[in-house]
């Protein structure tokens, strides 16, 4: 037996399974072919994680007694066969004996190391998903889809086999994964990638779990969530709403992160060009009645001023109705008019209580 950490591996060496690799359907053909297994513990409870055997073929095995010594060194595992008959050297060599308990090179031994493979999901890149408690969010304008890229990472030091990507359960149907392009064997300490697009079917808040299978010793899931994005919802609170921010992915806007900053030098920029927000243009109605009673006399006097400006970010100025080139009549159909020269290519006109 051996330890590493939350780690045992047990030899068995009188084992008589001719099964061969890991985790195999033992039989009873080989006898004293031997075998190892592992075991991990996690939250105080003992799992078994492998069932080891070599990786060769056919009789061969019988007698070689795999699992009379085992080691164990946070995830590699080396198992010794002191009753392996090949004459082969090296390392990974090809065995060359095919018959039991002789030949070859009559219990000359040999040594196995088996690597195991480390599963870890990123997304965003650069960002570690737990699994059974990460959850991510997508959203989604009108018709449009959202699509997010995940990066699937091996960092142990044995080869990951991812058996399949799926969703599952909830709203399964308004997400897909595509994993085109992706690797099923992943190398050790390298990764690759698959995507899941978001295309709700329906309004409301929608959920899905992401299940990638694999031989870690555990599956890995993820929550999914996605919802429609609205354009009068800030979700983040830096100023403009989730929608527009999701149509402006492309200058960097992320409808999830608050950014005050890009969202102040958009405006800015934007004001500049002579595009005003809503907010801005509903400023130039002052909130204040223009007509007013004199409780005294049951008169009712109504007293306008006319300011103007050509920048709706900046303070509005006095612009006095009479002068030069500047007329007030009363028109046939009752209506003030104003009537007056503006040098400006374009200006901005309140009339506001006085």
């Amino acid at each position: 037996m051996a330890v590493s950490g939350d780690t045992v591996v047990v030899g068995a060496d009188s084992e008589d399974s001719s099964t061969t690799g890991v985790t195999s359907t033992p039989n009873e053909s080989a006898a004293q072919s031997g075998a190892a297994y592992v075991f991990v513990r996690s939250a105080g409870a003992w799992t078994q994680l492998a069932y080891l055997k070599p990786a060769a073929v056919g009789l061969k095995q019988t007698g070689d007694r795999f699992g009379r010594s085992v080691a164990v060194s946070g995830d590699t595992v080396v198992v010794g066969a002191n009753g392996e008959d090949s004459s082969t050297t090296g390392v990974n060599s090809t065995p060359g004996d095919t018959t039991p308990f002789g030949g070859g090179e009559f219990e000359s031994g040999a040594a196995y190391v088996f690597a195991v493979p480390e599963i870890a999901v990123e997304q965003p890149a650069g960002t570690d998903l737990t699994s059974g408690t990460a959850s991510i969010a997508f959203g989604a304008v009108g018709n449009s889809s959202h699509v997010k890229t995940f990066i699937l990472k091996n960092t142990g030091n044995g080869p990951l086999i991812i058996t399949s990507v799926s969703v599952t359960g909830g709203n399964a149907g308004d997400f897909s994964v595509n994993t085109s392009g992706m690797l099923i064997s992943v190398p050790a300490v390298t990764g690759t990638t698959f995507t899941v697009t978001f295309t709700p079917a329906a309004s409301g808040s929608r959920t899905t779990t992401l299940r990638i299978l694999n031989d870690d010793s555990n599956d890995f899931d993820i929550t999914l969530t996605g919802a429609p994005l609205s354009f009068t919802i800030d979700t983040d609170g830096d100023g403009i709403n989730d929608a527009s921010e999701f149509q402006m992915a492309a200058l960097g806007f992320d409808w999830e992160v608050s950014q005050p900053a890009l969202v102040s030098n958009y405006f800015s920029n934007a004001n500049g060009a002579g595009l005003y927000t809503t907010a801005q243009v509903q400023a130039l109605n002052v909130g204040v009645p223009l007509l007013t009673k004199d409780a005294a006399t049951g008169k009712f006097k109504l007293t306008l001023g006319v300011k103007k400006t050509t920048n709706l970010t900046q303070p509005f100025i006095d612009f006095p109705m009479n002068g030069v080139g500047m007329t007030t009549v009363i028109n046939a159909a009752g209506k003030l008019e104003f009537q007056f020269t503006v040098p400006d290519n374009a200006a901005f006109f309140r009339v506001q209580s006085q």
